[in-house]
């Protein structure tokens, strides 16, 4: 992380917890409201005017922020001529043709940003289902498409029920997760929390897998079917972690493995993310200990954020952190239950602009349920 970017990715995060937004999304619509007020003052002010969306505004902007400046005043200009009486489709396909007659050497700067870009992401769904994505050069994309569906007609046998995109999805995962080469494979443990009556066929109660949600206790009970077991105590008034029995671990593994079924997810306020590193709240330099109520999960954005000038960040005994920004403001993050339910962030105190009172009654402003144009 460069150190000039500090200062605004604090600034980020704290507007991101005013519009309780997750921080990828929050920082996407900051940026695109930076962006589009320096780099296409026009296309900004036509979306203001109402004569063009917001949506095909963004579609110009991703084409041309990476040009030059004046190279970019004239595609915007030959853009916004057109965006109005365009779809959105056509408007990025007239867009790039424009910027590719102006300087052709930016469609080929544009695809190697673009590939670096290149990454995996799962996305929950309804009903126990996930929505696995890559961002792939298309030509591998394509490849990787080709080749699951290969493995798909070659699946076709008789009797088989599942339609061709039922086979095709579980081609893919074959090729993933279960190979027919002897080649030794990369071992990764999920966590998946169920509890004993669901195992046990005595209720339906669902189990819960960090980073998705609830699951139906039929796909518990398939996973239970072939899975390796560890005990965990749970208080049963609270419903949160208390301690893991695992007895193949050394202490030092014992314990971050109790805190990452304590936090399931980074502790930010509105943080999802499943991919944290243990940090110590009091650092180890100013006297922290390595202890239970000393530890939590943070990405490793947040890790780094947490600490920057103007935070606080304070843990109590329940493992309970409260958050204070550089401008005062103050949240609170619970640690989720046993099965995964997670308590709303818990806003403190917002302070009140210099020189404006609120009515007797009132504590804190009126929150708004519109969000900003951006």
């Amino acid at each position: 992380m460069l150190a000039g970017d500090l200062p605004a990715r604090s600034a980020f995060a704290e507007i991101n917890l005013v519009l309780h937004e997750s921080g990828r999304y929050a920082d996407g619509r900051i940026g695109q409201a930076c962006a589009l007020a320096t780099l296409l003052p026009r296309t900004l002010a036509a979306v203001c005017a109402g004569e063009i969306t917001r949506y095909r505004a963004l579609i110009i902007l991703k084409h041309t922020m990476n040009l030059p400046d004046s190279e970019r005043a004239l595609a915007e200009e030959r853009a916004l001529a057109v965006a109005a009486s365009l779809t959105p489709a056509k408007l990025s396909d007239k867009t790039r043709r424009i910027i590719a007659r102006i300087n052709p050497e930016a469609v080929s700067r544009r695809r190697k940003e673009e590939r670096e870009q290149r990454h995996i992401r799962v996305q929950p769904a309804a009903d126990g289902m996930a929505r696995f994505i890559a961002y792939l050069s298309a030509e591998k994309a394509h490849a990787a498409f080709g080749m699951a569906d290969a493995l798909a007609r070659e699946a076709t046998t008789p009797g088989d029920e599942r339609s061709f995109d039922e086979r095709r999805a579980d081609a893919f995962y074959d090729l993933m997760c279960r190979p027919e080469s002897g080649a030794k494979r990369v071992q990764w443990q999920a966590q998946i929390l169920i509890p004993v009556g669901t195992v046990l066929g005595l209720n339906g109660e669902p189990g819960y897998l960090p980073g998705y949600g609830p699951i139906p206790a039929e796909m518990c009970q398939e996973l239970a079917a072939d899975a390796t077991w560890r005990r965990i105590l749970t208080d049963p008034v609270t419903n949160t972690a208390l301690d893991i029995a695992p007895k193949r671990y050394r202490p030092g593994a014992r314990l971050s493995e109790f805190i990452h079924f304590r936090d399931k997810t980074c502790r930010w306020p509105g943080c999802n993310r499943t991919r944290v590193e243990i940090d110590h709240t009091i650092r180890r330099e100013d006297g922290g200990l390595t202890v239970q109520r000393n530890l939590g999960d943070f990405c490793k954005a947040h890790h780094q954020l947490k600490d920057a000038p103007g935070w606080k960040v304070v843990q109590d005994d329940n493992a309970i952190f409260t958050f204070i920004t550089p401008h005062g403001r103050v949240y609170k993050t619970y640690p989720p239950g046993a099965d995964g339910e997670v308590k709303p962030v818990e806003t403190i105190n917002i302070p009140k602009p210099a020189g404006r009172k609120s009515p007797p009654d009132q504590q804190t402003p009126p929150q708004s349920d519109e969000l900003p144009p951006f």
